[in-house]
């Protein structure tokens, strides 16, 4: 097996660890839900890093992190098809609902302070 495909393999195995602890990790209340959230972000990176396995590891999270900015931000948007779209449990899971100012806003601010 060809090394980008055995990587691939990791990242998709490793994706569906992420999203089953995520699922779990609501049902949980020892564990914050702010762990979920920090899956969910590392689950977005493994996709990412499946389709672009041989670009740099820093260019892939920054990608990542793009898309987790714009995903958090589309929350916002309160469209009748987008809000009709996230009230299936897929379209729930992959684009969150609500957005929370009061702790989007430090996260941010450390993400870019730090690359």
């Amino acid at each position: 097996m060809e090394p980008s495909s055995r990587s691939r393999l990791i990242y998709f195995f490793s994706a569906i660890a992420l999203v089953v602890l995520g699922l779990l990790s609501r049902h949980m209340e020892k564990i914050p839900a702010a762990c979920g959230d920090a899956m969910w972000a590392m689950m977005v990176f493994c996709c990412w890093r499946i389709i672009l396995v041989k670009r740099l590891l820093k260019t892939v999270a920054i990608v990542a992190l793009i898309t987790s900015y714009l995903i958090e931000f589309s929350q916002i948007l309160s469209f009748d098809w987008l809000v009709s779209l996230r009230s299936t449990f897929i379209a729930h899971m992959v684009l969150g609902q609500g957005f929370f100012g009061q702790t989007f806003w430090p996260i941010l601010s450390e993400s870019l302070s730090s690359t």
